[in-house]
C-alpha cells in the first residue's frame, strides 16, 4: 500500500483549517464600511434617557457616554470606553468586549451575562436607530426592565477632555497597582492605555 494517499489526506487536513482561518479574516468591504460608520457614530456620544424596572411605574434617569468605540478583531465584539451614570453610580471604564450585531443595517447591542466592574452582571438588547436607543435589560440581582432615550454627539472639546481624564485615571490606577505590587517607576516597560 502506498503512503501517498495517506500523506495527501494529512496535508489536506492540516492546510484546510489554516486556509479557512485566513479566509475568515478577509472582511467584506461593505461590512468594513458599516463597522467604520458605527465606530464614528458611537465614539464621542452621550446617551440620555430613562429606564424602568419591571413592577415600578416611575421611570428613572440614566446617562451613558461612549468615549471611544473600536471594532474588535474577534467576531461581532467591540471595545468601548464608556461612562455609565445611573442609580447613584458614576464611573468611566473600559468595558468588557461588547457584542454588537446588525439587524440589516441597524446595530443592536447584545449583552449576555456580561460583568461590568462596579455595576454587576447584565443582559441587554439595545437597538440604535436615528439618534435614539431602546431596549430591554436584566441584572443578575433579578431585576430588569426597559430603557430608552436619545443619542447626541459631544463636542470635540468634551471628548478630548474625557479622553485626557480617562488616560490620567488609567495611569494613576497603574501606578497604584504597581506600588501595591512593589514595582517602581523604573520597572515600567512604558506600556499604558491611551485613547
Amino acid at each position: 500500500m502506498s503512503l501517498k494517499p495517506v500523506i495527501a489526506i494529512f496535508i489536506v487536513l492540516l492546510v484546510c483549517p489554516i486556509a479557512v482561518c485566513q479566509e475568515s479574516k478577509v472582511v467584506d468591504p461593505e461590512v468594513k464600511a458599516l463597522h467604520d460608520k458605527l465606530s464614528n457614530y458611537l465614539s464621542g456620544t452621550r446617551w440620555t434617557g430613562k429606564f424602568v424596572m419591571d413592577g415600578l411605574k416611575e421611570p428613572r434617569e440614566e446617562q451613558y457616554e461612549i468615549i471611544s468605540a473600536e471594532k474588535n478583531e474577534v467576531g461581532d465584539y467591540w471595545n468601548l470606553v464608556a461612562r455609565i451614570k445611573y442609580g447613584g453610580k458614576d464611573s468611566t471604564l473600559p468595558l468588557p468586549p461588547i457584542e454588537i450585531k446588525f439587524a440589516g443595517k441597524t446595530p443592536v447591542i447584545t449583552v449576555d451575562r456580561v460583568f461590568f466592574p462596579g455595576f454587576g452582571t447584565f443582559d441587554a438588547r439595545v437597538l440604535i436607530r436615528q439618534g435614539k436607543y431602546a431596549g430591554t435589560w436584566g441584572h443578575s440581582g433579578g431585576v430588569g426592565g426597559q430603557m430608552f432615550g436619545k443619542i447626541e454627539k459631544m463636542t470635540e472639546e468634551e471628548v478630548a477632555s474625557k479622553k485626557e481624564s480617562f488616560n490620567k485615571k488609567m495611569e494613576k490606577d497603574k501606578k497604584d497597582s504597581d506600588a501595591k505590587d512593589g514595582k517602581s517607576d523604573s520597572d515600567d516597560s512604558g506600556s499604558k492605555t491611551d485613547l
